[in-house]
């Protein structure tokens, strides 16, 4: 324990409001996906390493609707 913590990678999520049509969009762009799809907790899922090897996640609920506002 202690001393100086070692690097890591790091990830950052987005909610998108139309997954789908960015997922198409980013693939014609050349991103491969990590993951892509219902991820089990109510949302869609895509999944992109950037360079650097960090996390992008584009997130959006299943059901819009039950956001709350």
């Amino acid at each position: 324990m202690g001393g100086t913590p070692e690097p890591g990678s790091t990830g950052i999520a987005f909610l998108m409001g139309d997954i789908h049509a960015d997922y198409t969009g980013l693939q014609e762009r050349g991103p491969v996906p990590l993951a892509a799809g219902e991820d089990g907790l109510g949302e869609w899922l895509c999944a992109f390493p950037n360079p650097d090897g960090n996390g992008l996640d584009l997130r959006q609920r299943i059901d819009p609707g039950s956001w709350e506002r």
